[in-house]
Order: structure tokens, then C-alpha cells, then sequence
């Protein structure tokens, strides 16, 4: 029988995601593309839609099991992962080279094209050498399972006489592996390196920021101390005038070239110019309330602030508690997420869903908070009204790779809830158990509650003392 209900509920899925990336993509696109680069917005909304997709699966094939397997939930891991990985490396690369490509003087649409081609062929190459070369080496999963020995015994002996010489050894099952597992295992694996990075560090600075931008609304301040401060911003931008033409003139000196020094400086110049907007921005907007965010909304980030504070903190727990003693001391999330749904089938997968929609929500914040404080690293921040296609595709890429990691996580950390999945099936059995990548994909928790431990220290440390130097400088 056919599990209409479902069927409706994966159309309403997919027609609202459709929605919400669009919306994301028109909140946070910038004017200049407003009327040009029709192929990366597709791609871009395309990309947040399968990201958000891939981790849905999991609970989506929960609720299938749930009402009795009647979809064939193995035909979705074989449709969505490889889309995943077909648009993580090769669409995206593609409309990213196109776009810059665009960007360039003189430049027809044949040699756009051309450009676009060459660079997402060789990089195409290089990373299906990479995994070829590996998957036949040791594309190969080591599964642990018992094995039982025992002798025979006489025909004639009663079925209740004890077996002498049964033993139950714990020995690693090898198995084969499809490519297109191997493919999204080392896809994940990618993912996971960003996922711990940028994740650990969300987890924390997401709500915190959030409080903070309750904390740190604006508030209307007198025109001459506008005035005043417009000044102080006015000498910064001069200096970063002043440093702009000079990295200019060195890269002209240089032929257009730069080096590992000059992408440095760069980069710094980027950071700086970028605060300087924002810090101008905030002072414009607490003199007038005009075209601003209606008082409502601060409280809103208040409360969510708290929510994602609170999701957090059960994330740590539910990693110590489940995923890093052994025996599991508690199933804890498992448990509420199977109790959830006795009350109400959609109860729990909801809640599933909201965590890990979380912990992607983390990435995008980590990638932001990360940037910021790495000089090497160029910020692809997402302003709203301000955001380039370049910088939405480098996320959406990002969110991509980032989306397998966490199916990966979410599939060991409640295994108990989603055992019996195919997604289950493919993530916590077989890619979990890879060769060559499996300690670090089993050891995924301890560097992520590292992490999460490392950052929440700094804001502890560091966060106070940064926040009372910005309000010093503010006050000048």
C-alpha cells in the first residue's frame, strides 16, 4: 500500500525548501546581480535545496519505516547523495569559474564558456584521480561483527546439552564498496574537516551572537555625536584608501601577480573594509530607525539566541552521554526522540530535523566567525542586500559538503533512533567504517566537543575584553 501521507509530505518538502531558497537567495543577493547571472542564482537555490535535502533524508526514511518501509528510501540515497556530489563538484565549480569569468573585461560569452570548461575540467580530473587511485587500493569497508564457532555435536545428544567448545570472537567483516559510496564517503570526509572547523565554532558563537544582537541593538543617538563618529570612519577610510592604492600598485608592479605575502595583506584590507562598513552602517542606523528592522525582531533574535543555546548545550551532552563513552551511558536524545514519537508520529522526526538543521546553521555562522579572524582565509560573508554570487556559491558549496558530514554525525549520534534506514545503512555502516578514513570519522565527536570547548573558552577569555574594546573605540 502506498503511503500516500508520505508521498504529500515529501512534495510539501521540496516545494517549500524551493521557497526558502529563493527567498534566502533574493534577501541576500546583491543589486549589481539583480538582472544578470540567471544560471548561478539557479544553481545557488539548487544547491541550499539539495544540502537541506540530504539531511531531511534521514528523518524522511524514519517516518518510512515508521509507517510500514512502503517507499523504496535506497532509490532517494541513490538520487540525492549523487546529486550532492555532482553539484559540489562540478556545477558549482563551474557557475563559480563562469561568474568570474563574466566579471573580466572584454570577455565574450564564448570565451566565458571556454574559461569555465577548462578550469572545472582539470579540477574534475584531479579530484577523480585522487578518489580512483584510493577506491582501488582500499576501497574496502572493515565492518565488526561477532563470530560464533562451535562443534558439532551427536546426532543423538539432547537439543538442551550444552556446547562444548563455543566461542564468540569479535572479527572485522571486509566488503566491497560501491564507487558512488566511496565517492560520498571521501566527500564527507572533506565535509567532516569543515564540519569540525566551522561547526564546533558556530555551536557556540551562534547564540552568543544572537544575544549579542539583542544586546547590541541600536539605539538613537544625538546628530553631533553622529556626526562626530562620521568623522572618526571618514580618517579610517582614508587610511584604507590610502592602503588599497598601495596593494594596488604593488600588484601592478608585479604584473597582476601575488604572492602568498600580498594575498595576505589583501586579505587583511578585505576584513578591515568590511568592518569599517558595518561599524558605519550601525552608527546610520541608530541615529534613524528608517528602512530598519522593526524593534520586534531584536527580541526575536533574543529568544532564538536562548533556543540555539539550549540546542547546543543538549548537542554536548548528547555527544558525551552517547557518542564518546562506551557503552552509551544514556541514549538521551534517542530516547526523547522516540518518545516524541509515540505521542505524535511527526513529533520526533521534526525535532531530528530541527538538530540538524542546527548544526548546518552552525557550519554557515563558523565559516562567517572563522574568516573573520584568519588572515589567509577570504570571507564570503552573507549580507543581506550586499552578498555576491561568487561569495553565495562559495556557501552554497560549502553548506554541500558540509550537509554529507552531518548525515554522517547525525547518523552515529542516534543510531539507536534510525537504525534499520537505508540512509543508516550506507552512512553508519559502510562510510563509517572505510578504510583509511574511519578513525577520523569515528573520532569525528572528540575533535568537534574540542572544538566546541576551545571556542567556548575564547568567548569566555577573550570575548568580554573584545567587546568592552569595541565599545571604547566606539566612544571616541
Amino acid at each position: 500500500m502506498v503511503a500516500w501521507p508520505l508521498i504529500l509530505i515529501i512534495i510539501a518538502m521540496l516545494a517549500g525548501l524551493l521557497v526558502v531558497c529563493t527567498y534566502m537567495l533574493a534577501h541576500y543577493h546583491h543589486p549589481d546581480d539583480a538582472n544578470t547571472a540567471w544560471f548561478p542564482k539557479a544553481v545557488v537555490v539548487l544547491g541550499f535545496s539539495a544540502a537541506a535535502l540530504s539531511v531531511l533524508l534521514l528523518p524522511l526514511d524514519v517516518a518510512n519505516r515508521n509507517s510500514g518501509s512502503t517507499l523504496d528510501m535506497l532509490l532517494f540515497v541513490y538520487i540525492v547523495y549523487p546529486l550532492v556530489a555532482f553539484l559540489a563538484l562540478v556545477v558549482i565549480p563551474f557557475a563559480m569559474f563562469y561568474y568570474e569569468a563574466e566579471e573580466a573585461e572584454n570577455n565574450s560569452k564564448s570565451k566565458q564558456l571556454y574559461s569555465a570548461l577548462c578550469y572545472t575540467f582539470w579540477t574534475v580530473i584531479v579530484f577523480a584521480g585522487i578518489v580512483g587511485i584510493l577506491y582501488g587500493l582500499i576501497g574496502k569497508a572493515e565492518i565488526p561483527v561477532q563470530a560464533l564457532t562451535a562443534r558439532l555435536q551427536p546426532g543423538d545428544a539432547p537439543l538442551n546439552t550444552p556446547c562444548s567448545g563455543c566461542t564468540s570472537t569479535k572479527v572485522d567483516l571486509v566488503i566491497h564498496v560501491s564507487l558512488l559510496v566511496y565517492l560520498v564517503g571521501a566527500l564527507s570526509f572533506v565535509g567532516i574537516v569543515l564540519f569540525v572547523c566551522f561547526g564546533g565554532v558556530g555551536m557556540i558563537a551562534l547564540p552568543v551572537d544572537l544575544v549579542r544582537d539583542f544586546v547590541d541593538r541600536p539605539r538613537r543617538i544625538p546628530l553631533d555625536v553622529l556626526a562626530h563618529r562620521k568623522v572618526e570612519i571618514g580618517v579610517q577610510a582614508s587610511r584604507l584608501l590610502a592602503e588599497g592604492e598601495e596593494l594596488a600598485r604593488r600588484t601592478r608592479e608585479k604584473g597582476g601577480k601575488r604572492n602568498r605575502k600580498d594575498r595576505k595583506a589583501y586579505a587583511k584590507f578585505e576584513k578591515k573594509v568590511y568592518l569599517l562598513e558595518k561599524n558605519f552602517k550601525k552608527n546610520v542606523v541608530a541615529h534613524s530607525r528608517a528602512n530598519t528592522r522593526h524593534p520586534w525582531w531584536y527580541v526575536f533574535d533574543l529568544v532564538l539566541g536562548i533556543f540555539c543555546g539550549l540546542a547546543s548545550f543538549l548537542w554536548v551532552l548528547h555527544i558525551i552521554l552517547y557518542m564518546m563513552v562506551d557503552p552509551p551511558a544514556s541514549p538521551f536524545l534517542n530516547d526523547m526522540f522516540i518518545d516524541l514519537d509515540k505521542a505524535f508520529p511527526l513529533f520526533g522526526t521534526s525535532a531530528y530535523a530541527l538538530f540538524t538543521l542546527f548544526l548546518l546553521w552552525a557550519v554557515i555562522k563558523g565559516n562567517v566567525k572563522v574568516g573573520l579572524r584568519i588572515a589567509w582565509f577570504t570571507i564570503h560573508p552573507m549580507i543581506p542586500g550586499e552578498t555576491l554570487m561568487s561569495s553565495l556559491l562559495f556557501n552554497a558549496a560549502l553548506i554541500l559538503l558540509s550537509s554529507l558530514a552531518v548525515t554522517q554525525f547525525t547518523a552515529a549520534a542516534f543510531f539507536s533512533y534510525a537504525r534499520l534506514t537505508a540512509v543508516s545503512s550506507v552512512f553508519a555502516v559502510q562510510i563509517s567504517h572505510l578504510r583509511g578514513i574511519k578513525h577520523v570519522i569515528n573520532n569525528t565527536k572528540f575533535f568537534l566537543v574540542i572544538m566546541i570547548g576551545l571556542t567556548f573558552l575564547y568567548y569566555a577569555c577573550c570575548g568580554t575584553k573584545r567587546k568592552l574594546k569595541k565599545d571604547d573605540d566606539d566612544d571616541d
